[in-house]
């Protein structure tokens, strides 16, 4: 038997938000993981392995106001753990990122998510057992570590792939990348199903500029505060002996949706982009549509022909036709 924990993300609420100097309002997305452990026999995982691209940068909702709550979409808003019959010691951690979308090239984006998940994992590989046997004080200290290491290399990630002109554009200030907003973790010590909110609390990124005809202009980076509403559910089910190859082929299906939703929200980006930003959005979706998209049906097809021949070896004993015993 198999223990199934499903974190479901269900609703972003804005308590506070501020964006482009205050003249408009928030484009939020998120960054999403989970990483689970166990003993006997000892285990670590986290999830998604891997980003799907598309979902790197899915605005939860455009032109987002203080009061305002939006449904956090499939499978943007769903992460999976599972531990093994016998095993003890489960625990596992989510941990949420807020961005506000703006101008990073989604190239960046991409690398930088994908540093968040690799980082993330590393990191919470080396300290889950730390976070779990530390004090509120300690646990701290603990998170303020991992948030850092993992932030510079979302940071090193998103600004190596910057060409050199972007950089120009980022220093002059003519080029307003994506502001990271804050992030929110929960840690369950025992994974019994309940529901739980995470608070992300932080910084809008974008200056206010005030009292500009005076002697003594201001300066505020106004706060911006969300909450996250979601639920654990825990499951027994039978174990398939082809889980992993049916959560392979899960995996790839959501992938080739995620890119789907990637056009149709490039193609309602474009008809509010100003014009500079016209040639670069064409070419993403272009590039969504020629390479890959068609990487990703590839990478189903082969999932499918995995889980096929998994089907077919399990539904194979030795004492039926074409079994090992078979002459």
């Amino acid at each position: 038997m198999t223990t199934v924990a499903t974190v479901t993300l269900r609703t972003l609420r804005c308590i506070r938000e501020s964006d482009r100097a205050g003249t408009s309002h928030s484009e939020p997305y998120i960054w999403a993981a989970l990483a689970s452990a166990a003993s006997n026999p000892l285990s670590f995982e986290s999830t998604p392995q891997a980003g799907i691209l598309a979902d790197a940068r899915y605005v939860i909702k455009s032109e987002m106001r203080a009061g305002e709550s939006a449904a956090i979409p499939y499978p943007l808003n769903t992460l999976i753990a599972s531990f093994a019959e016998g095993q003890t010691d489960r625990q596992m951690v989510l941990v949420v990122a807020l961005w506000e979308q703006d101008d990073t090239p989604m190239a960046a984006v991409h690398a930088g998510y994908q540093a968040f998940l690799t980082e993330l994992h590393a990191a919470l590989g080396s300290n889950l057992l730390s976070l779990k046997a530390a004090d509120p004080a300690g646990r701290a200290i603990i998170i303020d570590a991992i948030k850092k290491r993992v932030y510079d290399k979302v940071y090193a990630a998103e600004r190596d792939h910057l060409s050199d002109w972007e950089k120009t554009q980022v220093y002059f200030g003519w080029l307003n990348l994506d502001d990271f907003m804050g992030t929110d973790y929960k840690l369950f010590e025992n994974v019994a199903q309940g529901t739980f909110v995470l608070r992300v609390k932080g910084a809008a990124g974008d200056l206010i500029v005030g009292n500009i005809f005076s002697n003594q202009p201001t300066a505020v980076n106004p706060p911006v505060e969300y909450e996250i509403e979601g639920n654990l559910e825990v499951a027994i089910v039978d174990a398939d002996p082809c889980q992993a190859q049916l959560d392979s082929v899960a995996a790839a299906q959501a992938a080739i949706e995620s890119l789907q939703r990637l056009v149709v929200k490039l193609q309602e980006h474009l008809h509010l982009a100003p014009p500079q930003l016209t040639a670069a959005i064409l070419a993403e979706i272009d590039d969504v549509r020629t390479h890959q998209i068609p990487a990703a049906q590839a990478r189903l097809e082969r999932a499918r022909n995995t889980l096929r021949r998994c089907q077919l070896l399990s539904s194979t004993t030795p004492d039926e036709p074409g079994g090992a015993n078979e002459r």
